[in-house]
Parts: C-alpha cells; sequence; structure tokens
C-alpha cells in the first residue's frame, strides 16, 4: 500500500512539473510576441500634415498627378567619391519613385483615389531628354514639361546601406530603435495653376528586430501618407 502511494505521489509529481514546464513555455512564447510587435511598431511616430486652406478645394480639381525622382540623403557612412555617391543616390531616387507610384496605384486601383496618375518612365523620360535638374526646376517649368495638374515631389533621408545581421544586432543594441535604421520621408503636393505648395507630409519610421528592411519601411510610410493626401476616399 504505502509502495502505491509513493508511486502515486511520483506521478503527481511529475505531472505538476511538465505542467509547471508548458506553463513557462506558454508564458515565454506570450512575452516574446510582446516584444516582438514592439518592436515592430516602436520605431513609429506621429506625422506632420500640412493642408493649404484651399489645398483641398484645388485638389478635387486635379485629374492627373506627376510623380518626379525623390531627393535622397544617405546617412553618415564611409567616405565615398561624388560620383558614386550620386549614383547610389539616384538608383534609391528611382527605386522609391516607383515604390510611390505603384502604391499609388494601387489605391486607385481599389477605388480610393480617383486621380491619374502619369506613367514614371513616362516622366523620367521626359525629363532626361530635358536635362531637367529637379533642384534648379521650378514647378511652372515643369508643370508645362510633363502636362499635369500637378507634382508630386519627395526627399528621404535613409541610412547608409548595412547587412540584415548588422542591422539586427544595431536593433538589439538599441532596444529597438537606432539613428541607423531611420528613414524620414516627406512628400509635398505642388498645384500646376497656382503654382503653390497645398499638402504637405513629414514623417520618419525605424525598423524593429523582425522587419528592418527598407521596403517595409517605406511601404508603412506610404501608406500613413497616402491616407492624408487630398486625393484620398474612405471607403
Amino acid at each position: 500500500m504505502g509502495g502505491w502511494v509513493d508511486l502515486g505521489m511520483v506521478r503527481v509529481m511529475v505531472y505538476l512539473f511538465q505542467l509547471r514546464r508548458i506553463l513557462i513555455m506558454k508564458s515565454k512564447i506570450l512575452f516574446a510576441l510582446c516584444i516582438s510587435f514592439s518592436l515592430i511598431f516602436n520605431g513609429c511616430s506621429m506625422p506632420t500634415v500640412y493642408l493649404a486652406p484651399s489645398g483641398q478645394q484645388i485638389a478635387n480639381q486635379h485629374q492627373i498627378l506627376g510623380i518626379v525622382p525623390p531627393s535622397i540623403t544617405i546617412k553618415k557612412g564611409r567616405k565615398k567619391n561624388p560620383k558614386e555617391l550620386l549614383k547610389q543616390q539616384t538608383k534609391i531616387g528611382k527605386e522609391f519613385q516607383r515604390e510611390i507610384y505603384e502604391y499609388l496605384l494601387k489605391r486607385k486601383s481599389r477605388g480610393q483615389m480617383e486621380i491619374d496618375v502619369q506613367n514614371i518612365d513616362s516622366t523620367n523620360i521626359i525629363l532626361s531628354k530635358n536635362k531637367i535638374n529637379l533642384s534648379e526646376t521650378t514647378t511652372d517649368i515643369l508643370c508645362e514639361l510633363l502636362n499635369v495638374d500637378a507634382v508630386l515631389y519627395s526627399e528621404f533621408v535613409v541610412p547608409k546601406p548595412q547587412s540584415f545581421f548588422t542591422s539586427l544586432l544595431s536593433s538589439m543594441i538599441f532596444d529597438s530603435y537606432s539613428p541607423d535604421t531611420e528613414i524620414n520621408m516627406s512628400l509635398s503636393i505642388k498645384d500646376c495653376d497656382e503654382k503653390t505648395l497645398i499638402w504637405k507630409y513629414d514623417d520618419e519610421e525605424s525598423a524593429g528586430i523582425i522587419f528592418s528592411s527598407q521596403g517595409f519601411i517605406i511601404l508603412s510610410l506610404l501608406r500613413k501618407a497616402t491616407r492624408e493626401m487630398p486625393y484620398f476616399k474612405d471607403i
């Protein structure tokens, strides 16, 4: 009888020990999930949005929007010669210009925007053919060349290119925020008739440990920015 009691106690102790392990494991998983979501979203900040007093009324008259290549600033890294730096900035600018273009097309396909967006390949051909330097060209000249109702300008400050593991280590050290993973974005729309600024959006976001790619951050920034555009319809 005593042996049977001892065996039963052993079974109970084993069961309680296994239950304890399961509960600890589940709590660790839950904690990890909480941390992961925190790392994903903690890099977000509150954007600054400007809409001119008559900006919405002006935007309602627009039929086609032109998107010019963004101005790109790359944060400090190893020194590069001017030609190499310009080449990298141009490459990133074209990539981001396409990201903006395709995201606006996605909004339009969902019925969230009515305005047409000029094909960026056509835009860039016109700019190249006329040897346009965007930093030295006024809005009225761009509007005339592109034959659009408004022009979307953009500026990005991006981190120096780094490997996934470097980004991961940096994020872990800085507790999900690191200046090396932060992207600053500024979008602005200028009307072609009035030649004035009707809308401006400034935001920044940094990567967490899980999603550290620039592509993910850009899409996240554009998702928020396009909802604030005067062309957006919440359906």
